[in-house]
Formats: structure tokens, C-alpha cells, sequence
């Protein structure tokens, strides 16, 4: 039982970590293409509304 615990927080951890740093890079192409954090936030929202996925939506933030 201790040993699926374990398993279960690293787990998390290396979750938690993936997407840290897919939301850092992320920031760092939207800074690099000159759009207002209004207008990324804009197409972020209407890219989900077509039904995007996250790998496809460069807009999308993981919630931490």
C-alpha cells in the first residue's frame, strides 16, 4: 500500500512539473510573437470553442 502511495506522488509530481514547464514555454512564444496578453487570451478562448486540443491551441494554459 505504501509502495501505490509512492507511486501515486511522483506521479503528480512529474505531472505538476510537465506542465510547469509546457505553460513557461508557452509564455515565452507568446512574448516572442508581439500580441497583448488580451488578444492571446481572445484566441485562446475561440480556439477552445472550435474544439481544439491543448497540443493544438498555443493559447491554452495548464491551471496549476
Amino acid at each position: 500500500m505504501l509502495v501505490g502511495y509512492t507511486v501515486k506522488l511522483l506521479s503528480v509530481v512529474v505531472l505538476y512539473i510537465y506542465m510547469w514547464g509546457a505553460n513557461k514555454k508557452r509564455d515565452r512564444e507568446a512574448a516572442n510573437s508581439g500580441l497583448s496578453e488580451e488578444e492571446l487570451e481572445r484566441a485562446g478562448i475561440e480556439s477552445g470553442m472550435q474544439d481544439m486540443t491543448e497540443l493544438e491551441n498555443k493559447a491554452f494554459r495548464y491551471v496549476l
